[in-house]
């Protein structure tokens, strides 16, 4: 005789059937010599057949299918919330004020997605991995727990288990492995971002573009973003909430609409208004409360205008000083900014700059070597510490590119010697520097103002910074006819070009920093 161990669930099952035969239209076994119930309830019971078990199969995927736990009901959902959820739109965004309840909406819309497609994959990705954790996890455990769902949790991976074979995965987007677990095999049903405005730029468009969307083909699934306006308004997030990036239906509401508040809405308002001093223009009051996009001028690091420090028709001639500066990475982008400036004159063009991810030392020589034939510059520079000793060991090795450690001393200070020189059209940049010029719209200082804020994709901005300070334009001479139209001592004075203008040494200028 062969036996087989049921689980909790056939026994009961077993135990429950007045007749087992005419459940699973077969004839049960005869009884066994000495089979008793207590040694069913001990978890051992004779093998009935290939038709038994074939029958219990599908009476518990019948069971699945019908829905054996609660769905959440809709009366839990407010209207806002609601209309999300039934929007057939597969591309969604929840922009909201803080307080709101989106979290409480995408916990509705992700347990009935669980509950209505059997072995789907729910996917939820915040921050970080802990971040997302704090923010829903205990609140689905929560919820689950209150109206009965039926859901499993594992806190080690953290994944929540349907009865239907559906899950809840939680992930976050900080760092690009974690980002490319999203490419597993598993069919995406449901993929919600949240805290869009906190995720990096680029990760945010490289996870929602090139990594979530593909994944949703299998089962025409639906992408969710949702969050809160952003300190600068600018970027992928900004582009989806505004409707510059076509193809995204926006559902906005404001904590106003959200029926939970212990005091109403206006009352709350009014009670931090008197509190901090504020009127009804603050741009933390209109960008956290109401929602609304404002550009905080008080947060931003760089006083970037493209109308004051963008230049079309600049060809530099052989009389230039050509500055190469890099800012190094593996993980993060290495980005190169070419620089130049005249002979006679106080202005610093960025004459190209990009970034690249996941570049190698020899990547990163290579594609070095080609900017050295191409603009030969005269001083080349970059961020040699950490990985950056690698870097510069590879250009001196397979290249001959001798390479000088920027000079990284007083990063406060060096920030507000590019910003003055932004602020005031000393430094102009090519139209083409498109990642630049996001970098300088976007970045904001830390809670100190001491440095730039952690997570901000800073790149492109801290290679022109090592290069600027490389470039002591604020002692370039100007031309001697337009010293004695100044009224500046006639020091020099000729047509020809037969004198060099004395220039400062390098050691010099670097002790005026």
């Amino acid at each position: 005789m062969i036996y087989i161990k049921p689980s909790y669930f056939e026994l009961a099952w077993l135990l429950s059937m007045t007749s087992v035969a005419s459940v699973i239209h077969c004839p049960p076994n005869p009884p066994v010599e000495g089979q008793t119930p207590m040694t069913l309830a001990r978890g051992v019971m004779p093998d009935l057949g290939p038709a038994f078990r074939e029958g219990l199969r599908k009476y518990k995927e019948e069971r699945a299918l019908q829905g054996t736990v609660a769905r959440p009901p809709r009366s839990l959902r407010t209207p806002h919330q609601a209309a999300l959820q039934d929007d057939e739109s597969r591309s969604k965004v929840a922009f909201c004020g803080r307080r709101a309840g989106k979290t409480l909406g995408m916990v509705l819309y992700a347990a009935d997605c669980m509950a209505s497609m059997p072995g789907c994959l729910v996917l939820y990705v915040g921050i970080t991995r802990n971040a997302a954790r704090d923010i829903i996890w205990r609140a689905f455990k929560a919820l689950s727990n209150q109206h009965k769902w039926g859901l499993s949790f594992h806190e080690s991976d953290l994944r929540a288990y349907h009865p239907n074979g559906s899950q809840f995965v939680i992930m976050g987007s900080d760092k690009e492995p974690e980002i490319e677990k999203a490419r597993g095999p598993e069919k995406i049903a449901l993929a919600i971002v949240d805290e869009c405005q906190s995720h990096k730029p680029f990760n945010l468009r490289y996870l929602v573009e090139d990594v979530l969307e593909p994944g949703l083909m299998d089962l025409d699934g639906t992408l969710v973003l949702s969050g809160t306006p952003g300190l600068v308004p600018t970027g992928f997030w900004y582009d989806v909430t505004t409707g510059a990036r076509k193809g995204w239906s926006v559902h906005s509401w404001t904590a106003k609409d959200n029926p939970h508040l212990a005091v109403p809405f206006e009352t709350f308002i009014e009670r931090v208004k008197e509190k901090r001093g504020w009127d009804d223009n603050n741009p933390i009051l209109r960008r956290e409360y109401y929602r609304e996009w404002i550009r905080d001028e008080s947060r931003l690091v760089y006083p970037f205008d493209a109308s004051r420090n963008i230049y079309k028709d600049v060809t530099p001639d052989k009389s230039w000083t050509i500055v190469l500066a890099m800012d190094f990475g593996f993980v993060h982008s290495t980005a190169w900014a070419v620089m130049g400036y005249p002979k006679y004159g106080d202005v610093v063009y960025v004459l190209r700059s990009f970034k690249r991810a996941g570049q190698t030392p020899d990547d990163v020589a290579s594609q070095t070597a080609k900017l050295v034939d191409e603009w030969s510059p005269d001083i080349i520079i970059g961020d040699l510490g950490g990985l950056g000793k690698a870097y510069a060991a590879q250009f001196e090795q397979r290249y001959r590119i001798p390479i000088r450690a920027a000079n990284k001393r007083d990063k406060r200070g060096s920030i507000e010697y590019v910003a003055n020189a932004l602020l005031t059209g000393k430094i102009l940049s090519n139209e083409g520097n498109t990642t630049l010029h996001q970098e300088w719209l976007s970045l904001v200082w830390d809670d100190l103002h001491e440095d730039i804020a952690e997570g901000q994709d800073d790149h492109e901005a801290d290679a022109v910074m090592y290069g600027y300070k490389e470039t002591p334009a604020y002692l370039c001479q100007l031309e001697p006819k337009q010293r004695e139209i100044d009224g500046l001592p006639p020091w020099v004075d000729r047509e020809d070009d037969d004198h060099e203008i004395p220039q400062p040494h390098w050691g010099e200028v670097d002790d005026m920093y």
